[in-house]
């Protein structure tokens, strides 16, 4: 994105691996400071300090778990007040717990799997909306849903649920604040070549020949693609765009 992000302030949620990493990189590269806001501390702050001194820009590292409330209200207030502003939210913090049948899925895997794909994404977005309303500034969240926001596969009841109430709290969000200048899109990638990704392909729970096989292009997508889409949306060259869950699937849901 080249600097059309420059000066911005960003927070991105499950921003230390994966999707959520490439696209603090990609931030930072383009010129923001970046809140890195993830369950693994850690993680989130030795990533922040490896990209601040690969960029030159202010990353800042937040333990948050995002299906607690109280902790979504009180990290969007930290990165205002540390940052001195805030422009751009990112909703990462997410994925599969477990990959079972509706009848052998604990109920507690249910719960937990909607509290953080999709509570957490509500309450960091409200939280974000309510900032940004009340400094007068314009913003934009982009929320990662999936392909199989629209589609199913066995075992992965709670996490499809979960991403295509994403996809429904997108434009349920963007039709609300709209009339507030803040603009909400969705990303909804396919199969992405992570470290979670590698670790369930080395387990046995994916098989990448079954995988691929339904995609056109014959390959997984790499998170620097998924981000290259998501920083667009965040971007003023998206300025007219919102609402939308853009698929990104090297042809995946052709079919």
């Amino acid at each position: 994105m080249n600097k059309v992000l420059s000066g911005k302030v960003a927070v991105v949620t499950g921003g230390a691996n994966g999707i959520g990493l490439a696209c603090v990189k990609g931030l930072a590269e383009s010129g923001c400071q970046v809140a890195i806001a993830d369950l693994d501390a850690e993680a989130a702050e030795r990533m922040g300090d490896e990209i601040s001194q690969q960029t030159g820009n202010r990353i800042v590292p937040f333990a948050i778990d995002v299906s607690d409330s109280k902790q979504c209200r009180e990290m969007i207030q930290q990165v205002q007040d540390q940052l001195d502003g805030l422009d751009i939210l990112i909703n990462c913090a997410g994925g599969s717990l477990d990959k079972k049948p509706i009848l052998e899925l604990a109920e507690s895997t249910w719960h937990r799997t909607l509290d953080i794909n999709l509570h957490g994404t509500y309450y960091c977005s409200r939280a974000f909306a309510r900032a940004v309303i009340e400094q007068q500034g314009e913003g934009a969240i982009v929320n990662i849903s999936s392909i199989f926001a629209t589609r199913n596969a066995p075992g992965l009841a709670a996490y499809c649920v979960s991403k295509a109430a994403v996809s429904q709290l997108t434009r349920a969000m963007a039709l609300e604040m709209a009339q507030h200048g803040i603009r909400v899109n969705a990303v909804g990638p396919s199969h992405v070549e992570t470290g979670r990704m590698t670790k369930k392909i080395e387990e046995g729970i994916v098989d990448v020949e079954t995988v691929v096989g339904h995609v056109p292009m014959n390959r997984m997508a790499r998170s620097e693609e998924v981000a290259d889409l998501v920083l667009f949306l965040c971007s003023d060259r998206a300025s007219f765009i919102t609402g939308q869950t853009v698929v990104i699937d090297g042809g995946y849901t052709i079919e």
